[in-house]
């Protein structure tokens, strides 16, 4: 009895799609169910809001600001989920062209000094000589008033008596009354931010009518801002950054940071100490 043989059936080829075929949001959303994650849990332990994780899942990196900004959020996500950060940064760079464009500081808004008060010359020349013309007009009525009387002469004239000159009585000294001292001129710096920058960092600083410092910081620059309370600050190397209000140092809130993360976010809603 011959054996019978079964037929072959073709196998099924694998599935092309690999992790190196997924794109930068789709490894991190897949990296990110694998150790049980939620958008939620992520957005606590970064603290990042919900939206700006989905579009970094979505690869919607045009809505997460500079390229700056994106960078320090892929490197907090990396490392929240274990994966290599240069090797986020390096994927990053490849999906988006716009991530080599390099940022735009945008300064503290400066204010405009005062304009001294500016005389025409004519009004100046014309109030020194109203002042001559008075002090020639005091001069010469105490003249003719010191002048002794003419004597009359002729027939029939009597005799002149002599006017006797009645000098009114000096006036009493006026006491001298010292000035108080003058209060000392406000600092420069005082009731403004100051953020000093011991190490490179990206920030961001908001203030409540708009941005007021924004980018990569090198390290020994210094800032002074003014401002309306209260302010938004991002942070990318928190423990390099130097906060101060009237020379007294502001440190950073202790759960402004993630576990692990250098990124620090918070507010300050008064610079009153």
């Amino acid at each position: 009895m011959s054996e019978v043989q079964a037929p072959v059936v073709p196998s099924t080829p694998a599935d092309p799609r690999s992790d190196t075929a997924l794109s930068l949001g789709a490894r991190l959303r897949s990296a990110r169910k694998a150790r049980a994650l939620t958008i939620e849990q992520v957005g606590e332990r970064l603290h990042l809001e919900e939206s700006m994780l989905r579009a970094i899942e979505d690869d919607r990196y045009e809505a997460l600001g500079a390229p700056v900004f994106v960078r320090g959020y892929l490197k907090a996500y990396a490392g929240l989920l274990g994966l290599p950060e240069q090797s986020v940064l390096d994927a990053y760079r490849q999906a988006d062209p716009a991530s080599t464009v390099p940022p735009q500081l945008v300064r503290e808004r400066e204010e405009l000094p005062a304009t001294a008060l500016r005389i025409p010359g004519g009004l100046t020349i014309a109030g020194v000589l109203v002042f001559l013309l008075l002090l020639f007009m005091v001069f010469r009525s105490g003249d003719e008033g010191s002048a002794p009387p003419a004597a009359v002469s002729g027939p029939g004239a009597e005799t002149a008596v002599p006017v006797e000159l009645i000098t009114p009585p000096a006036a009493a000294p006026t006491a001298t009354v010292a000035a108080p001292p003058a209060a000392p001129a406000p600092s420069a710096e005082a009731g403004k931010l100051v953020i000093e920058f011991q190490a490179a960092s990206w920030v961001d600083i908001s203030d409540s009518s708009g941005r007021l410092l924004s980018g990569e910081q090198p390290a020994g620059s210094r800032h002074v801002l003014g401002g309306q309370p209260p302010y938004t600050l991002a942070l990318g190397n928190a423990p390099g950054v130097r906060l101060s209000v009237d020379g007294q140092p502001w440190p950073v809130p202790d759960d402004a940071r993630a576990p692990g993360s250098n990124v620090a976010r918070f507010r300050i809603e008064s610079l009153a100490r």
